[in-house]
C-alpha cells in the first residue's frame, strides 16, 4: 500500500482564515472562544497567529504574544483528525525558536 506524502504549511492568520479557525476551536474546545476574540487578536501588535495546514486543509493553530523578554501562549488547537501527527510540536518549537 503506498501511503501519500503529506506537506505541511504554517502560515500567519489572516482574516480569510477565521472560519477555519473557528471550525478548529469548535472540534477542540467544550467551549470554545468567540469569533470576535479570534478576530481583535488580529490586531493586537503583540499576538502571533498562525495557521498549521496538512495537504492544504486546515489541521491546526497556534496564539501566542511576542512581549520583550518573555512569549506567552494564548492558545492552541490541532483538529482531532491531524492529532499525533506532529503539527502541535511543529508550533510549539515555531514558537520557541
Amino acid at each position: 500500500m503506498i501511503s501519500e506524502e503529506k506537506k505541511y504549511s504554517f502560515d500567519p492568520v489572516n482574516i480569510n482564515d477565521i472560519n477555519d479557525i473557528m471550525q478548529i476551536e469548535r472540534e477542540s474546545f467544550l467551549y470554545p472562544w468567540q469569533k470576535e476574540v479570534f478576530e481583535s487578536e488580529l490586531l493586537n501588535s503583540f499576538s502571533r497567529f498562525y495557521l498549521a495546514r496538512c495537504n492544504g486543509i486546515a489541521a491546526g493553530f497556534i496564539m501566542y504574544w511576542d512581549i520583550p523578554y518573555e512569549i506567552h501562549l494564548i492558545n492552541i488547537a490541532v483538529r482531532p483528525a491531524f492529532r499525533r501527527s506532529g503539527i502541535g510540536s511543529m508550533m510549539m518549537n515555531h514558537m520557541i525558536e
